[in-house]
């Protein structure tokens, strides 16, 4: 298959976490409206209450708003029945104020469980795009035996592709495809943008590729906030490199791949 064939996934991850988001968001929607580009916003419940304008804006470009969480809280500690709660009361809320059905989930940190597939779906959900199939980053995350494209989950392994038809699939993060070394979000920031770039074309020679981005790594980290719970070697090593350069960082990824940019809501009627 040829390369170019193969679209780039974009998502961002709204959280609120170090900064409102919105300012950056707005900026980053006109990016990829200048380069005809469509993208997937995954956003917290809570946060879409605080900023309903965000939702609106995302919407009015034709984009995807997708389910973030109630409030990026880790689902480590998570019961099935748990997140089977906390996620009715986020997808409520978030459908209240986008008004059309949320189909997409992230994870917080993307740390997802085996089991949460089975929760997923029978929600209502048609998606999830939380597993980085890259080698294990301690606290974080990684299976690096999981699949590198989108796939049909087990719904009782969400890490395990199933051989049955089940309307429900996996979005996996975009890895190096042989070092299975992640280049979203801090991994494009401090691995270089050549790196990013040339992971993203090895890897969509087979398949579609998503990234990943959050937009408070598009602000200066003197203005970022919330920090004060890291120490300070969080602190130096998680906001290394974030800043206003980073928006020169998604235009020159945008031009430098030449395959369609799409967001995951058009991917799945592509039935990649």
């Amino acid at each position: 298959m040829n390369r170019n064939h193969n679209p780039l996934i974009l998502t961002f991850d709204i959280d609120g976490l170090y900064s409102d988001e919105v300012a950056q968001t707005t900026k980053i929607l006109s990016i990829l409206s200048k380069r005809n580009a469509f993208a997937t916003f995954f956003i917290t419940a809570l946060h879409a209450q605080k900023h309903p304008e965000l939702i609106d804006a995302i919407l009015d470009q034709e984009h995807e708003v997708a389910c973030h969480g109630y409030n990026h809280t880790t689902l480590a500690d998570f019961s099935p029945e748990a997140f089977s709660a906390s996620l009715k009361k986020a997808t409520t809320k978030l459908q209240g104020i986008a008004r059309k059905e949320i189909v997409g989930f992230r994870a917080p940190n993307f740390l997802i469980p085996r089991w949460a597939p089975k929760v997923l779906h029978s929600l209502g959900y048609k998606y999830d795009s939380s597993v980085q199939p890259s080698i294990p980053v301690p606290r974080w995350y990684g299976a690096p035996r999981a699949p590198l494209y989108p796939y049909c989950p087990s719904l009782e392994n969400i890490y395990v592709k199933s051989d049955e038809n089940h309307a429900f699939m996996e979005f996996p993060l975009a890895v190096f495809p042989r070092l299975r070394i992640p280049f979203g979000g801090w991994w494009a920031r401090n691995l270089g943008l050549m790196w990013a770039k040339n992971a993203l074309k090895k890897l969509m020679e087979k398949g579609a590729a998503t990234l990943h981005f959050h937009p408070w790594e598009f602000e200066e980290k003197s203005l970022l906030t919330g920090m004060e719970q890291l120490h300070s070697f969080e602190k130096t090593l998680w906001f290394r490199n974030v800043g206003s350069h980073m928006y020169n960082v998604l235009e020159d990824i945008l031009e430098g791949i030449s395959s369609e940019k799409i967001s995951i809501e058009m991917a799945l009627k592509r039935d990649l």
